[in-house]
């Protein structure tokens, strides 16, 4: 081959690869033009996120949606729940459920190590008043003056192998969490959607209801307040905004030994909640909820005023402060849970 044959090869080799290079450059720039307009982009659908502000965009839409997806399928389960508890109630009665009612479900007690027999404990009872929306109990208010009386929730149950933090709630009781759960589904509450994980902050919709704390003073003096009364926000520099508490229904739950649900009220003892919590039965509606460092402490002008632990054997050994140098409020209260009424 001469040189001039030799040259012609050369400048069609070149010819051809400039043409690939421009049709390729063509196919990306004709692709820009469709996404969406921004100095890094995703031009093509497979092809990595180079914005960290973008993927971190993406990457929170995408587990929103799932999020959303699961809370929708955990709010089925409740109602489903909601509604068999119910049928199994009504056919106790023989398809009538009477006006009043009285709940008192055994729960399982802690045994020792080793004993594999179960011993079943008495809880408090829940006085329900079905034709006037009406639920009564006792507790007991319990503050510890550990870390400045940070408050995380309102109400704990005590009773049996429940986990709980009574050490920092405004309030300690022995009811069975089930039973608190079933009184509120009969004065007509329907469970509502609660949050994905603790602390979350959002602002809770649904059926909500009133607390109202009844107690006598050491002197004989009567008092009264609404749950929010008893809690002051560090934020906002005020006691809560008296709107209720959402009747999350606490969540359904799987055994994966048994593979059996069952509700979250075998096992969590913090019934009423203020930080947001996904197995809460009440929680606060607000985003306030949502979890910050120590938000929440106890109204000092409000509660009682703090007496010595109470020790064994007393009929309240329930109850029981961290340690027992430490001043505790135990002073009996009736609890009182009706719809919400806007003020």
């Amino acid at each position: 081959m001469g040189m001039k044959e030799e040259l012609k090869l050369f400048f069609s080799v070149g010819a051809f690869l400039l043409s690939v290079a421009a049709l390729a450059v063509s196919i990306r720039v004709a692709s820009s033009k469709i996404s969406p307009a921004g100095s890094q982009i995703v031009h093509l659908e497979n092809e990595p996120v180079t914005d960290p502000e973008k993927a971190e965009e993406m990457r929170q839409k995408k587990m929103m949606e799932e999020f959303n997806k699961q809370e929708e399928e955990s709010l089925k389960k409740k109602k489903e729940y909601a509604e068999a508890a119910l049928m199994r109630l009504k056919k106790e009665f023989k398809g009538n459920i009477p006006d009043t009612i009285v709940l008192a479900t055994e729960m399982e007690a802690p045994t020792p190590y080793g004993i594999e027999k179960k011993e079943m404990v008495k809880p408090l009872p829940i006085f329900v008043d079905v034709k006037n929306k009406r639920i009564e109990f006792l507790g007991l208010f319990h503050q510890s003056e550990r870390k400045g009386g940070i408050v995380e929730v309102f109400l704990s149950s005590t009773i049996g192998k429940l986990e709980h933090r009574g050490y920092e709630a405004v309030s300690v009781t022995r009811i069975n969490p089930y039973d608190l759960w079933l009184a509120l589904l009969l004065i007509g509450m329907e469970p509502a959607r609660g949050v994905f994980k603790e602390g979350e902050a959002i602002e809770l919709k649904g059926d909500t209801v009133d607390i109202l704390c009844h107690w006598l003073e050491p002197d004989g003096t009567e008092r009264s307040a609404c749950a929010e009364d008893f809690i002051y926000s560090t934020v906002s520099h005020r006691t809560l905004e008296r709107d209720g508490w959402v009747f999350i229904g606490s969540r359904v739950l799987l055994d994966k030994e048994e593979e059996k649900e069952f509700l979250a009220t075998d096992v969590f003892g913090d019934l009423i909640l203020v930080v947001h919590h996904p197995l809460a039965i009440l929680d606060i509606p607000s985003k306030e909820g949502g979890r910050k460092d120590d938000v929440f402490i106890y109204n000092g002008k409000l509660l009682p005023a703090a007496v010595p632990a109470i020790a064994t054997p007393s009929p309240f050994a329930f109850l029981f402060a961290e340690d027992e140098a430490l001043p505790l409020i135990s002073m009996l209260t009736k609890m009182v849970i009706t719809p919400h009424k806007r003020r």
